[in-house]
Order: structure tokens, then sequence, then C-alpha cells
């Protein structure tokens, strides 16, 4: 699923690399190690500042919680079946998660690119490289979730901004002004503890 992601991306699942070695194959580790060494000299340097929003994307598909079902639930959906006896063919499952896969990455491309400031519809497909159309039929779909809203009008024409918690929003606001150094994970990660850190202490004084 990652290879996957990663070429829908534009990254290119040739920066993945994934082998099962022991403890006693160091011999075939390293040569493992020599191998991708020489597919990522010839692949180049990756800058990742250059696949900020696609990134984003990926990490969000991988997360999310219709991947996360469905893969959770192969055994019992291509192998074992339901509890009626029926089972789904291993191809079609296959096919049907790839399908889901490209469709929870350009949702969350979507979302991704109006994160900091408002955009159309055709501006976000400009930007996505995604076609018009996929993008409104991905935006319909975030509006029903509540995660994006019209933040304004460009004449006649909808700017779409992504939404975000309010009560999140505040953590990472409070934290980034004791650290603001921090970006992207580590922002997310203190506003997370942040807003823990108050739960529990409004916990506390309710136990009082």
């Amino acid at each position: 699923m990652v290879k996957r992601l990663l070429d829908f991306s534009g990254i290119g699942s040739d920066r993945l690399c994934l082998r099962w070695v022991s403890a006693a194959e160091g011999k075939l580790f390293a040569e493992y190690v020599t191998q991708f060494t020489e597919v990522t000299r010839t692949l180049g340097p990756f800058d990742p500042l250059l696949y900020e929003m696609e990134l984003e994307a990926v990490e969000t598909a991988l997360t999310s919680r219709r991947l996360r079902w469905l893969m959770g639930i192969e055994l019992s959906l291509a192998r074992k079946g339901n509890v009626f006896g029926e089972s789904l063919p291993e191809e079609r499952y296959w096919e049907r998660l790839q399908q889901a896969t490209q469709e929870e990455y350009q949702r969350a491309l979507v979302s991704a690119a109006i994160k900091r400031e408002p955009l159309s519809v055709r501006e976000i497909a400009f930007l996505t490289g995604l076609p018009v159309y996929t993008v409104s039929i991905h935006l319909g779909e975030l509006e029903r979730h509540h995660e994006v809203e019209i933040q304004s009008y460009q004449g006649t024409t909808p700017k779409f901004l992504r939404k975000v918690h309010e009560s999140l929003e505040r953590s990472t606001r409070d934290t980034r002004g004791s650290h603001p150094e921090e970006s992207g994970p580590q922002a997310m990660q203190r506003a997370l503890e942040a807003g823990m850190e108050s739960f529990r202490e409004e916990h506390r004084g309710r136990a009082n």
C-alpha cells in the first residue's frame, strides 16, 4: 500500500525498500543495502520540501479509517469468508483496496492543498494535478464530514479552506508561542501533549 501511495504521489515506489532479514544473515543484509544504495544513487537526491503536500497526503491516507479497516479485514473478506460462508475473490479484494487507496490519497491531497489558503476548485485542480471533476467530488465528501468550508468568494466562485478544530488550533498556537522553531509533526505532537495535559488537569480539578 505504501508503495502504491508513493507512486500516486509522484515520489515513486523505488524510494522504498522492505526486506526481511534475520540477525544471522549479515551478508544478505549488506547485499540489500548495497543494492538499494545503487537504486537511490540512480534516482538522485530527494528534497522533501518539494513534496510537502504529497507527503502529507500519503501520511493522511495511510492513517485513514477506511484503509485501516480494509487492511484489517483482508483475512475475513478474502480467505475465511463472512458468517454466511461468503468470501470475496482475492483479486477483487486487491482491486477494491487499490481503488480505495487512490481515492483516499486524492482526498487527502485536496485537503492538504487548502491547508494554508482558500482556493477555488480550478486552483486546487491546477495545484494537485487532479481533474476538476475529481476535485469537486472529494470536496463534496470533505464538506460532508465537516472537514472543509467555503471561506470566501471571488465573484461567484467559492474558495475552500480546510477546517481546523478549535481546540487543536488553540493548542498548536499556544505551544508554537513557546517553541516557534517547531513545525509540522513536532508542533502537532506538542499540541496533542498540551491538550492531554489540559484534560488531565481538568479531570483532577473535578475529582477534587
